[in-house]
């Protein structure tokens, strides 16, 4: 059982490709858009199909470092704007107290570097390798976690 959950890189890229073929909102709309701070949030396909609050948040170190990661130089990666492209893309709206700790601990690990600007800071991805490995590393788990959810089910 445990062979069958480990997945290959092939795996992954193969899902990937797979997903691309789906009809529902990408992330790249989403997070790579910028909405007006005045804006209301309308959640995304991914909110309207079960990402509930408390995946979000344990998940909200992979879901930062991805932002940034694909915001970097198109769209701001200032705290306020990671928390409303999380709005947008899960409908969670998480707090000030949730976010900035995780984005300062996230700097302190060495995987985010903080520029600071005249009302803000802006994020960016300050070792690239050990991002992609940590957004790799979950993007495994979640898969393998989902293939053992659809065999329960009688899935594919």
């Amino acid at each position: 059982m445990i062979d069958e959950l480990l997945i290959g890189q092939m795996d992954v890229r193969r899902f990937m490709d797979e997903q691309a073929n789906v009809s529902t909102v990408p992330v790249e709309a989403v997070v790579e858009t910028e909405t007006p701070a005045s804006a209301s949030a309308t959640p995304t396909d991914y909110a309207t199909r079960g990402v509930d609050d408390g995946r979000v948040k344990d998940d909200l170190e992979t879901i930062l470092l991805t932002l940034v990661r694909r915001r970097q130089g198109r769209a701001e990666t200032n705290g306020k704007a990671l928390m409303n492209a999380v709005a947008v893309t899960f409908g969670t709206q998480l707090s000030p107290g949730t976010v900035y700790p995780c984005l300062h601990g996230l700097a302190e690990e060495g995987l985010l570097a903080v520029h600071e600007r005249v009302r803000t800071k802006e994020y960016v991805v300050a070792d690239e390798d050990r991002v992609a490995r940590r957004i790799e590393g979950a993007m495994h788990q979640h898969r393998a976690l989902a293939r053992l959810f659809e065999d329960a089910v009688g899935g594919n």
